[in-house]
């Protein structure tokens, strides 16, 4: 009787050891690594937040009777008063009613804004940018400007030629007996090389 006593406890010992693996293995399963799906899940929502979109930019050229004429940058969507704000403000003498202030712009536009009674003169006419010349004597053929004949009006504008380099062209070619060939206009004072090349297309000599 003692003897079937004894056996029954290691029985239940032994049984009870089982029970101890099957839970030690049960546990081992339960806290494996995190599948492939929840980890790709957490990396997009990362990149997602990292994720930064480059807002659109656009250069526009603005030149004639503004206070500081140059290429400006402006955000996408920016309308033609604001690319005249960068530039100072009009001069005393711009005609502002040739510009459609109210319009967008595009990426790589010249706005030039013509001074008082300039759109009235021969060889002009009105646009929304501005004032837009219609190819006078000087610019036939080629449709480049002749810096031996043009006026202030014409010269001013090539691309970096304002009211004060245009009479500075003028003054050099009146002393000088005119231009040779397109390069003497590096000659003038304030044309420098860089000047010279974002212009050199836009001129001819006759």
């Amino acid at each position: 009787m003692k003897m079937t006593k004894n056996i029954t406890v290691l029985c239940c010992a032994w049984l009870y050891g089982w029970a101890l693996v099957g839970c030690a293995s049960d546990q081992t399963e339960f806290v494996e690594a995190p599948s492939s799906a929840g980890a790709d899940s957490v990396l997009t929502e990362a990149n997602g937040k990292d994720k930064t979109v480059p807002e659109e930019e656009l250069y526009v050229y603005v030149c004639g009777e503004v206070a500081n004429p140059g290429v400006y940058r402006l955000s996408g969507g920016a309308r033609v008063y604001e690319a005249l704000q960068m530039a100072g403000g009009l001069t005393d003498i711009a005609d502002d009613t040739t510009l459609n202030q109210a319009r967008l712009l595009e990426d790589g536009e010249k706005i030039r804004v013509p001074a008082q009674g300039e759109a009235e003169m021969p060889g002009h006419s009105q646009t929304d940018q501005g004032v837009a010349e219609t190819a006078p004597q000087e610019q036939e053929g080629s449709g480049r400007v002749n810096i031996n004949t043009a006026d202030a009006v014409q010269l001013a504008t090539l691309t970096g030629i304002g009211p004060s380099r245009a009479e500075a062209i003028i003054a050099w070619r009146e002393a000088n007996g005119g231009f040779t060939e397109p390069e003497d206009l590096k000659k003038v004072d304030g044309i420098a090389d860089k000047t010279f090349d974002k212009l050199k297309d836009e001129i001819t000599v006759r």
